[in-house]
């Protein structure tokens, strides 16, 4: 079967995780691959299709969770502009309170598929965005964390990699309470300024489609969608 256990998804979350690998599957197909999955214990299986099912997965125990669109930019065309706002950014220290960041790492995932499957427990998805948020502070995740500040508070963040030769932004913030006050194009500058100091041409970014100020914002900034992906879960 073309499938993975993800022990790290099943040791976090408190139960056994998969994934199908393949992206096209027929209604039969499918079924067959998620009776294999249920008969070795797996409790949750994510599936990447490359189009949106032309079946009922309703019937199989599945859902939509998510609409990813891919943007990618060519950083040598992008033409870096004022952000129009009055926040500075800056790298991550610890003098920046953990706490703040950890709140502001769940609001980025709140139209994840994460949050938006009505089965998975919250307090999964919230510690999920928290782990992911320490893991980019230890670099784990992230080669560099960028702080916005407004009024000398941390009100939003972005995480920076070079991920073999493109840049990716695995996260990105703003809190709601700063909404409006263009700190997200502050952000996106910075990330483009951190690209370029490494001397990387490429970025990537992956968001949810429904997610317009997002799409916005990386459309503003050069970037382009180059494909989408659908998300499903079954509850096996």
């Amino acid at each position: 079967m073309n499938t993975e256990i993800l022990k790290w998804d099943s040791d976090f979350f408190g139960f056994k995780t998969a994934r199908i690998l393949a992206p096209d599957l027929d209604e039969q197909r499918l079924t067959k691959t998620l009776q294999y999955l249920r008969s070795h214990d797996v409790r949750l299986v994510y599936w990447a299709a490359s189009e949106e099912a032309a079946f009922d997965v309703h019937q199989l125990g599945g859902r939509l969770v998510d609409k990813k669109a891919i943007f990618e930019a060519d950083l040598d065309k992008i033409v870096l502009f004022s952000s129009a706002s009055n926040s500075k950014v800056v790298k991550y220290t610890s003098e920046i309170p953990i706490q703040i960041l950890f709140d502001l790492a769940v609001q980025a995932g709140e139209l994840s598929r994460f949050a938006r499957d009505p089965l998975f427990p919250r307090e999964k998805f919230l510690a999920l965005y928290r782990e992911w948020m320490r893991k980019s502070l230890t670099n784990e995740l992230a080669d560099e964390v960028l702080v916005a500040f407004t009024k000398d508070i941390p009100a939003g963040f972005v995480t920076v990699s070079n991920q073999e030769g493109t840049g990716e932004i695995g996260l990105i913030a703003v809190d709601a309470a700063f909404r409006g006050e263009h700190l997200g194009q502050a952000l996106m500058a910075a990330a483009l300024n951190w690209y370029r100091e490494h001397g990387l041409h490429r970025a990537r970014v992956v968001t949810q489609a429904d997610n317009q100020p997002a799409c916005r914002l990386y459309r503003k900034n050069g970037y382009e969608v180059s494909r989408y992906e659908y998300f499903y879960h079954f509850w096996l």
